[in-house]
């Protein structure tokens, strides 16, 4: 009996143990797959977003603007300031680049930014020398956007695009303080000649689809844990009918081998005494 028991505990918990490791791994691989086919529809549409709005820009009249912002800036590129009164000079410098057209421009990269559900759109001009970028135009919807002549450092992920401007910047997916995720992507605008002017650029909001991702796979994995509980109770009785039965089979043949004995000693009695009667 004790035996029996012990090989049904030890049935019941390889049971158990294989239903985790396959919840396991189910687990893993729709991770892994909802995660990728998540990026991969952010990065295409937010890619198509900045197509969309460099499709709109006036390739002209933006190499105005990068021409004479790039003559401010390169007189001292990446400047440090000691204080915001610094910093706000330095970037009133930038104010005569915006006339009446750069502003029919921002307003119809406005429009744009609405139509596609952008958290933002902005122009950037590369300076690989000192591997910055300088804020052409910034179109969003925070507080946060960056004045005309803004700077900031080329982040080491995207150091490719110095040495290939014209693929752009592909989908890339980060998770910022100010909008929390978000989907980058940027193309870039060329030249007659065939080089880079500028990149216009798309933030593409991911909050929503990475809590979706969380709640599928809390639901998942809760589907999956009940499978795990049902197996094993399902395991559970299925050995423990099974011992059961073989019990019966034991007990049953026990009997009958005791009845068997019984017989066959009342035979060889009779004998016996048949004998003694004879003599």
């Amino acid at each position: 009996m004790g035996k029996n028991l012990s090989l049904q505990q030890k049935a019941v918990c390889a049971v158990i143990f294989l239903a985790v490791a396959l919840a396991a791994v189910s687990a893993a691989v729709s991770y892994r797959v909802y995660t990728h086919n998540m990026k991969g529809y952010y990065q295409s549409m937010c890619r198509n977003v900045a197509w969309t709005a460099a499709s709109v820009v006036d390739g002209i009249e933006l190499e105005r603007y990068v021409a004479q912002i790039a003559d401010i800036y390169l007189r001292s590129p990446a400047p440090e300031f000691g204080s915001e009164a610094e910093a706000a000079a330095y970037l009133a410098r930038y104010d005569g680049v915006m006339d009446e057209a750069y502003w029919e421009l921002y307003h119809t990269l406005e429009k744009v930014r609405h139509a596609n559900g952008a958290l933002s759109l902005y122009i950037i001009y590369i300076d690989s020398l000192s591997k910055t970028c300088v804020y052409v135009m910034d179109i969003g919807n925070t507080e946060n956007v960056h004045p005309v002549g803004a700077w900031e450092d080329i982040g080491s992920q995207d150091y490719h695009i110095l040495e290939h401007p014209r693929q752009g910047f592909p989908g890339l997916i980060v998770e910022t303080e100010e909008a929390g995720w978000i989907c980058r992507a940027g193309v870039p605008v060329i030249r007659a000649d065939g080089t880079v002017a500028a990149f216009v650029m798309a933030d593409i909001p991911m909050d929503g689809a990475v809590k979706d991702r969380g709640a599928y796979m809390v639901k998942l994995c809760l589907a999956l844990a009940g499978i795990t509980v049902m197996l094993g109770v399902l395991s559970a009785y299925i050995f423990g009918r099974l011992s059961a039965e073989a019990e019966e089979m034991a007990e049953a043949d026990t009997d009958a081998g005791i009845h068997g004995l019984a017989i066959a000693h009342g035979k060889e009695h009779l004998e016996i005494e048949k004998r003694e009667d004879v003599s």
